[in-house]
């Protein structure tokens, strides 16, 4: 059986079970709203973008992020201002199957096509259900559900602002699109307290993209760094940023969760991000990494650069590792010239590895091998600096593992900007960046249990996490206070099947495990109290 029917079956099981009711559109929007399905979309999600703070990032659902395809650099900074500071980016993946090197690589190239494996094979990839999705997080406006175009649209941002929910549970979910239930007024009753719950988006972040992307299609192999076989690998890519002054602003967060769909087993499986930063011109750039950080970054090599001036910013790539019980942070960096790219699949997995093309070790400048390539500070000038000002490209590597089929991992890639009223203040902020960006993301922002902050004193519930959960889910809550609390849940019944009391809690975000229980297929209540407060919240659990 395909391993797309289960989810697609829980996803019409869940329909069914939860009441749906749209909020209605407000009146006097600013945005014409509109709530029915656009035309069919291209095989090709090409200009979607991320464009909800200083950046705006253009995204595909064929693994190219930060590509304005067919020509120009994809990720604008400042967001409106058409000046570029990374021409492309994405996944390269490669492992031994059956005695056989296979990679998938996403360069100037794609050896991806949209949509999940099914049976083996790409589900249909000129399906418009498989384009670049993009929603809001649900902030109280009831235009944050509906399908909103800009009007007129911004110089490089897309005129898309999100897309409905609707348009998301019916396109993107049954394909593994992250989605939970909200509890919403009712619109259908004269009861004001009334309220239902609704199906929609699970959003990280202030706005959100989601595709899925496979590599089984033969024919798309076609990569000089790659052209293998397939590896049956299925990506369920998430990028998403923040609305928010501070760093936060100048982030893009990109998850690409990778599952072995295939019947093998991927033997020293190295995946890493790979990506081409042109700091405005693109042939005075260099690169470096800061091996304590997991960060690789691009910068200018010479001012004034012809396009930024006498303030061209930085770049960084921030690796910062997989999902609890995935793969570590950054195992290797490698960079080469622009042109000189590597001539084989072979070649590629080598520089995965932090090695040469050839095979060899690469030596430091005091001949010593090393798997990280420019490790110097070049804000005090020490190390082993990137001699060259040219057009440089890197790859940064995760450590190898063995992925059995059916198995996932996560790859998660925070791509940071670090503005500066000269090229040495840019240096100067790139390792605090890089410093909040994994405070962040230790913080739980990785973590399908991350709980989104709410305003002091409030007490909120998100329930359960995941939402629909296989079992074993955690809940989600924040606290308003230190005073005592209860969590209990609860069955459609109304009976208790699980409680516990808070007796000395902290006030904010906490995450409880529901202690070893195991929960039988279907719907739930969850109940916090705090003060005479109580809210609530509903979870499905999955066969």
């Amino acid at each position: 059986m395909s391993p797309h029917v289960p989810r697609r079956a829980a996803t019409a099981a869940l329909l069914a079970l939860a009441a749906l009711a749209a909020p209605p559109a407000p009146a006097g929007a600013a945005a014409p709203v509109r709530d029915t399905r656009p035309a069919r979309a291209a095989v090709v999600s090409l200009h979607h973008r991320l464009d909800v703070n200083r950046m705006s990032l253009a995204v595909s659902n064929v693994g190219w992020i930060g590509w304005d395809y067919p020509v120009d650099g994809g990720l604008k900074y400042p967001a409106d201002s058409g000046l570029s500071v990374l021409f492309d980016s994405g996944l390269w993946i490669g492992a031994m199957v059956e005695g056989q090197l296979r990679v998938a690589i996403v360069e100037y190239s794609s050896e991806f096509v949209p949509g999940p494996i099914v049976g083996g094979l790409p589900e249909d990839p000129a399906s418009p259900d498989h384009q670049v999705w993009k929603v809001a997080r649900l902030a109280g406006d009831p235009a944050d559900t509906a399908h909103v175009e800009r009007v007129p649209a911004t110089s490089y941002g897309d005129s898309l602002v999100h897309h409905s929910w609707s348009e998301y549970m019916v396109g993107a979910a049954p394909d593994g699109a992250p989605w939970t239930l909200y509890r919403l007024p009712a619109t259908n009753t004269p009861d004001p307290s009334d309220s239902v719950d609704v199906p929609g988006p699970e959003v990280l972040g202030d706005q959100m993209t989601w595709c899925v992307y496979d590599d089984a299609d033969a024919s798309a192999h076609t990569s000089p760094v790659g052209s293998t076989a397939p590896l049956g690998a299925e990506v369920e890519q998430t990028v998403f940023g923040f609305d928010r002054p501070g760093v936060l602003g100048d982030v893009a967060f990109v998850r690409l969760h990778v599952t072995n769909r295939s019947a093998g087993a991927w033997l020293d499986c190295r995946a890493g991000f790979w990506a081409d930063p042109d700091i405005g011109a693109a042939l005075d750039d260099k690169a470096g990494c800061d091996t304590t950080r997991s960060l690789g970054f691009g910068y200018n090599g010479s001012v004034p650069d012809l396009v930024y001036g006498d303030h061209p910013p930085v770049l960084g790539v921030v690796l910062l590792g997989g999902a609890p019980g995935g793969p570590g942070p950054m195992d290797a960096f490698r960079d080469y010239p622009g042109g000189s790219d590597p001539s084989s699949a072979l070649a590629g997995y080598r520089l995965l590895a932090g090695l040469n093309t050839d095979g060899s070790d690469l030596l430091d400048p005091d001949s010593q091998p090393t798997r990280y390539q420019y490790s110097g500070d070049p804000l005090l000038g020490t190390g082993w600096l990137d001699p060259t000002s040219t057009n440089q490209v890197m790859v940064a590597g995760l450590a190898s593992r063995d992925v059995q089929p059916g198995e996932s991992f996560d790859l998660w890639v925070a791509l940071v900007v670090s503005p500066g009223t000269d090229l040495t203040a840019a240096l100067a902020g790139i390792a605090p960046r890089a410093d909040s960006v994994r405070a962040a993301y230790d913080g739980g922002l990785g973590t399908v249990a991350w709980v989104p902050p709410a305003p002091p004193g409030r007490l909120a519930l998100a329930g359960f996490r995941p939402n629909p959960a296989k079992g074993l889910p955690a809940v989600a809550f924040t606290l308003a206070s230190s005073a005592p609390a209860g969590l209990e849940v609860l069955d459609l019944a109304g009976r208790r099947v699980w409680s516990r009391a808070l007796a000395s809690p902290s006030a904010g975000r906490h995450v409880v495990a529901l202690d070893g229980l195991r929960l039988s297929p279907g719907v739930y209540i969850v109940r916090l109290e705090q003060g005479g407060e109580r809210v609530t919240a509903r979870g499905v659990v999955l066969r």
